[in-house]
């Protein structure tokens, strides 16, 4: 009987012990959950801000096309405006002879 009865004090210390433990495991189940969220949360503001980036450099390429656009339109006008000086001088140049 008390062989029993000890038996029975280890079955409950053990049954404690993995009691213990067990809770101890929740815990970390807890703490490696709220990571799990931090990291998810953090993944989506760094998706957020590549969105923003990638919308930002389209606006930079944008602008860059309709800078040369206006740079070549500027070269053809500066193109046009030597030829019609070109003329004028010609012109000029007549009359004085």
């Amino acid at each position: 009987m008390e062989n029993g009865q000890k038996q029975a004090k280890i079955s409950v210390e053990e049954a404690d012990s993995a009691g213990e433990s067990i809770s101890r495991i929740s815990e970390r189940i807890d703490t490696i959950s709220d990571m799990n969220n931090q990291i998810a949360e953090a993944a989506e503001e760094q998706t957020a801000v590549a969105e923003e980036i990638n919308h930002n450099i389209n606006n930079i390429n944008q602008v860059s096309n309709q800078t040369a656009e206006g740079a070549k339109h500027m070269t053809e006008a500066c193109q046009n405006l030597q030829a019609l000086a070109d003329q004028l001088r010609d012109a000029v140049s007549n009359f004085k002879t």
